[in-house]
């Protein structure tokens, strides 16, 4: 009887980046991964069935070891984030005052609301899929309504604001609608609008507070030249690039970050469509992204054709259109001069960097015969 390990792809929170395909039959990759896990074994130099085991076990405890429940025990993790927890437990009195009572110090209720809501809150919930949303056992409140498939303030004296966004497998399940959360729309059932109901609620979702400083530069040199509120996981990074944009997140982005593109990548999509015109237009400099905004659309950018060469970018020494759409929430900025995709001195200050969407590896031990 002999072992074989077998890496299998699990959506947890902040691991390495992997291709998601077939992972498990990929001995290349595998021996790639371990490499990076152990630290000083060399790719093809064939790490026994143990060493892969203990590495990756060890990475994994680390990437998930804080918890952002009082209780110190996390009933709900998700793919995306690190930063958004489900902890269980009894509130008194309304839910935006409930965090002290649930969540761990330095972290806070999710509270999502477009109108008036945490706009970190907001991207960190959005990164939660129906699909993982209700996998949670039990059902896990937020600070927000979705009613009209919107996310909104919480508001108990509306009929219509009063149903509190929720995540769990116990929870009111419409997977067709939208929400706060990225794919369809789970709510707490029974309307216990803002408190906590004996039977109905199971605890809160938990958010990580906002630093004040950032733990991790999206840069290639850690040096970061643009950063957002609503989300760490965009950030401005300077520097000249050789060639077309395709190749400058290689060149300027730390690893497990790129150029955002946001036609290309749902993900990067989803994160710009959380910065609004305002604060896209705050940074020194125009760091551009891979996408064109022409016609108030979100395009792919093709520099052959004069409709679709306007390259998106941020910054306030970018073209500032705040009445236009784009690939932003809200207001157009591109970048001066039409240089399309190439670095362009007086004009390109750098490049915008996103964050790979991220897995961890976790072993399972199979007995063959």
């Amino acid at each position: 009887m002999k072992t074989l390990a077998a890496l299998l792809l699990l959506s947890l929170c902040g691991g390495w980046n992997v291709a998601a395909t077939s992972l498990a039959k990929r001995a290349t990759l595998e021996e790639e991964i371990v490499a990076a896990a152990l630290g000083n074994v060399e790719p093809h130099k064939g790490p026994s069935a143990k060493e892969i085991a203990d590495a990756i076990l060890e990475k994994l405890g680390d990437a998930q070891s804080e918890a952002g429940c009082r209780d110190g025990t996390v009933e709900g993790r998700f793919p995306v984030s690190c930063n958004v927890q489900a902890c269980a437990g009894e509130w008194t009195g309304h839910i935006a005052d409930a965090s002290d009572q649930i969540c761990a110090d330095g972290w806070h209720v999710c509270s999502p609301a477009e109108n008036g809501g945490n706009a970190r809150d907001a991207v960190l919930v959005g990164t939660i899929d129906f699909v993982d949303g209700k996998n949670v056992d039990g059902c896990y409140a937020y600070n927000a309504n979705n009613d009209f498939g919107k996310c909104r303030h919480l508001n108990c004296d509306e009929s219509n604001a009063n149903d509190m966004g929720a995540v769990g497998k116990k929870c009111n399940l419409k997977s067709g609608q939208k929400s706060c959360l990225n794919t369809g729309r789970i709510d707490l059932k029974g309307r216990a609008c803002g408190f906590f109901k004996e039977g109905e609620t199971d605890g809160l979702l938990c958010c990580k507070d906002v630093v004040s400083s950032y733990s991790e530069s999206g840069c290639k040199d850690a040096s970061t030249e643009a950063t957002f509120p609503s989300t760490d996981l965009v950030q401005g990074c300077a520097g000249k690039w050789i060639g077309a944009i395709d190749f400058a997140g290689l060149q300027l982005c730390a690893p497990g970050w790129d150029i955002c593109s946001p036609v290309d990548v749902s993900f990067h999509a989803a994160l710009l469509k959380k910065i609004s015109f305002s604060e896209a237009s705050k940074p020194s400099g125009c760091f551009p992204y891979k996408a064109s905004n022409d016609f108030g659309q979100c395009r792919p950018l093709d520099c052959s054709k004069q409709n679709n060469n306007d390259l998106g970018a941020v910054g306030k020494s970018c073209n500032l259109k705040s009445g236009q759409s784009s690939c932003l929430a809200s207001g157009r900025i591109d970048l001066k001069n039409r240089a399309c995709s190439t670095f362009t001195s007086g004009v390109t200050t750098g490049i915008l960097c996103c964050k790979r969407k991220t897995y961890n590896i976790i072993v399972k031990t199979i007995n063959i015969g």
